[in-house]
């Protein structure tokens, strides 16, 4: 399932394991040496297991990137162990808070910025790399977080907020240091 990109893609499903995104030109992006911020994307998506799979059973994902006439790059195996807490499900909310308002300020930003929100109850912020790494994570009771550069490098980074008793999900969106 396609959930969301930095630029327009289609994709194609060639055989029962491979998904292929192609995007219909590469001509408007810059080089990384003349724009490093526009020259990376990004494509967000979901996929679900097989059914049945026994407890113990390994999953590997990784990528190949095209560019131009170049050998593609292939990106990090990602490896994940089929167990009994593998795809648990929990319902957080009737009522989710996914329409709270939130305003991320500067975005891009060199040193920090600010998220603030309208949410009354305690909330955990995690940031992430594109590849889902766990980057940051900091906890309040207020409805604003100063989040600092510290070690993020220039580029595009991912955001959760989330109640941290109940792991609602609350808001979600893009940062970029420059």
């Amino acid at each position: 399932e396609w959930i969301s990109s930095s630029d327009p893609f289609y994709y194609s499903f060639p055989d029962s394991n491979v998904i292929v995104f192609t995007r219909n030109s590469y001509n408007d992006i810059p080089w990384a040496a003349q724009d490093s911020l526009r020259s990376m994307g990004y494509i967000k998506f979901r996929i679900s297991p097989k059914k049945n799979l026994p407890n113990g059973s390994v999953i590997k994902n990784r990528a190949f990137i095209n560019m131009d006439y170049n050998d593609p790059i292939q990106t990090n195996t990602v490896t994940r162990t089929v167990n009994s807490d593998f795809l648990k499900i929990n319902i957080v909310s009737v009522y989710p808070h996914s329409n709270i308002k939130s305003s991320l300020f500067p975005n891009p930003f060199r040193d920090q910025t600010l998220l603030t929100f309208e949410y009354s109850l305690p909330t955990e912020l995690t940031i992430f790399s594109l590849e889902g790494k766990i980057l940051q994570q900091y906890s309040s009771s207020d409805n604003i977080y100063k989040i600092k550069r510290n070690t993020l490098t220039n580029g595009f980074y991912l955001y959760e907020l989330r109640n941290p008793k109940t792991g609602e999900l609350l808001d979600t969106g893009k940062l970029i240091v420059n």
